[in-house]
């Protein structure tokens, strides 16, 4: 019994991968927002926010011989974590439908920000994954990283992102 278990153990996320694979329309796994990619190309966001923090609701089942609870049934419900709401999810495609961005920003006078200018010195910058533009040239935000102190910080936010979105093209709004 001792080494099925280590065995099961050591592929449960095979078997989960799997459950997820043979879900079809009409039956238990399936969740139509949801794509299995064993590459992440695809992401599921929040097509009011753009975050990719989605909670699907779902029934589980005890499975004694592995010990662990299996997803049985994924229902129509999403929720948005950054929204707080109820919402509808989008797929995007990391190549095509994600660009990385990265802007030099100057403090206004009266405290706001801009981008900077050719030739201006920058006071920060910051970083964002988004989309491109969606249903109504709708542009998501997916992650942000904000007032970068220096070029370097915003060069190794731009490299964690571009490891995080291995296909996403990157875009730097300055020189």
């Amino acid at each position: 019994m001792g080494a099925r278990r280590d065995h099961a153990r050591r592929n449960r996320h095979l078997f989960l991968l799997v459950v997820n694979q043979t879900a079809g329309p009409n039956r238990p796994g399936t969740c139509p927002h949801t794509t299995m990619s064993h590459d992440m190309t695809k992401h599921i966001i929040c097509q009011r926010c753009g975050s990719p923090e989605i909670r699907a609701d779902a029934w589980a089942s005890w499975n004694p011989e592995l010990e662990m609870w299996e997803l049985a049934e994924f229902f129509d419900m999403r929720f948005c974590q950054r929204c707080e709401s109820e919402t509808s999810c989008i797929e995007v495609d990391e190549e095509t439908g994600l660009e990385i961005q990265a802007f030099a920003m100057k403090i206004e006078a009266d405290g706001s920000s801009r981008a900077a200018e050719d030739g201006e010195m920058p006071d920060f910058y910051d970083v964002s994954v988004t989309t491109t533009p969606q249903a109504r040239g709708r542009i998501l935000s997916i992650e942000e990283i904000e007032e970068l102190a220096t070029r370097d910080d915003c060069e190794n936010a731009i490299a964690r992102l571009s490891r995080s979105y291995p296909r996403a093209a990157v875009t730097r709004h300055f020189e």
